[in-house]
């Protein structure tokens, strides 16, 4: 799961570096405090997840480029939506709830919290992003000097806390560390320790974080709303008419797609025809869905979800498979795929009615595209399901304003 996490921000390159850093950094204070480094380790990896999670219909970090900025959250109070929402994705999610209050509480200043080991580690947390921020902004800058510059807000940490960040920012290890993770080297060996001795898991887990990652995905353009959700629950359907693993389908429908939290909000809410270097980006997606999904190479659903996008022909991409060489599972989610997008409006046409798109699909099979018995199971699931309530993305944006609406009433001025 974490190495999941790891690979998913590798493809935001700004994000990632900054959140590498922050866990390396957050680790090796803890660590020099006696406190648990894994810990502290997951909570930086993830402090900062809540800025591509959409809220009202918009993620804070609106671009994504080289540049990491906060471009919608409010400066100068201690909790900021991004905490917030960050903190929600981690309650949501079993396994990472005990650390939700550290994300969430990842820029109050000491004199709000007591010192117990969980605010410890909020506190670790918010001295590491303040380090990672300014090497970000002033690459000429070296780690070990960052402290005088942190000596205006030194009452906002613990003694403690900022003592051990002096001191392991004193040694030329850590220097060196956050000088590579910045540049961009690979870090897969640096942090393999505390991947290690973090949770894994399960199939439940992987539905949990699947939905948020749905949730993301459809979010980024109003022309998918829910999409990815379709895509998982028709798969679904189709591999229980089949007899095969119908759960493995699922969880392949809601994460064929995760590769798109990597494309910009440009390409995906493009009104005209897109470009040939655009449509590059786009179908680029699915590389970086197979490069998230990597650490499940072995499970049964990671095939057909990263190949979505082949064709009978042998025309599709990105490995030009043909027929033979796929499996019914990744013909199933092949279909799921085209009649869910057939659904759904674009920017350059209406959405189809539900027997326009089969039929739009029927004429993919004859073509040799799209598989005749997969196709088959379609239209024979489709008695199964009312098609106008396939939302998750409604309840999971009901249960987000319920999250912030109660941390707001529970901190008060504290907020926004």
């Amino acid at each position: 799961m974490i190495q999941m996490f790891i690979n998913l921000l590798e493809t935001i390159p700004s994000l990632g570096r900054h959140s590498f850093q922050v866990a390396f950094l957050s680790a090796q204070i803890a660590e020099k405090m006696n406190l648990d480094p894994n810990v502290s380790f997951l909570s930086g990896l993830i402090h900062d997840l809540g800025l591509i999670l959409p809220y009202e219909g918009k993620t804070l970090l609106d671009e994504i480029d080289d540049t990491f900025v906060i471009v919608r959250d409010t400066p100068g109070k201690p909790l900021h939506l991004h905490s917030i929402l960050g903190s929600f994705i981690t309650d949501y999610v079993e396994k990472l709830k005990p650390i939700s209050p550290i994300v969430l509480k990842h820029h109050f200043p000491a004199s709000y919290l007591d010192k117990t080991e969980e605010n410890l580690i909020s506190n670790i947390v918010f001295i590491s992003d303040q380090v990672s921020r300014y090497t970000m902004i002033n690459l000429d800058v070296s780690p070990r000097d960052i402290l005088i510059a942190l000596e205006d807000m030194k009452s906002f940490f613990f003694p403690e806390v900022f003592e051990a960040c002096r001191e392991v920012l004193n040694t030329e290890f850590v220097q060196w560390q956050l000088e590579n993770i910045l540049a961009g080297y690979d870090v897969t060996d640096l942090l393999d320790h505390h991947v290690r001795n973090c949770p894994d898991c399960d199939k439940k887990d992987l539905i949990q974080i699947g939905k948020i990652v749905s949730f993301i995905v459809d979010t980024k353009s109003e022309f998918t709303t829910s999409h990815t959700w379709r895509v998982a629950v028709f798969s679904e359907k189709m591999a229980e008419k089949a007899g095969r693993n119908s759960e493995d389908l699922f969880i392949a429908g809601l994460y064929h797609d995760i590769g798109k939290i990597s494309v910009s909000y440009k390409i995906l809410e493009k009104p005209a025809k897109l470009s040939d270097e655009e449509y590059a980006i786009m179908k680029k997606h699915v590389y970086f869905s197979y490069l998230i999904l990597l650490p499940y190479k072995d499970e049964n659903w990671f095939l057909p979800a990263v190949r979505h996008h082949e064709r009978l022909d042998g025309y599709g991409y990105p490995f030009r498979l043909k027929g033979e060489e796929m499996t019914l599972e990744d013909k199933i989610i092949q279909v799921a795929d085209v009649f869910s997008a057939l659904l759904e409006e674009r920017p350059y046409r209406p959405a189809n009615t539900v027997e326009k798109a089969l039929s739009m699909v029927r004429e993919e099979v004859k073509k040799k595209k799209l598989s005749q018995e997969a196709f088959e199971l379609l239209e024979s699931s489709l008695e199964d399901f009312d098609l106008s309530s396939i939302e998750v993305g409604r309840e999971i944006r009901k249960e987000i304003r319920t999250f912030v609406n109660r941390v707001v009433e529970k901190f008060g001025d504290y907020v926004l």
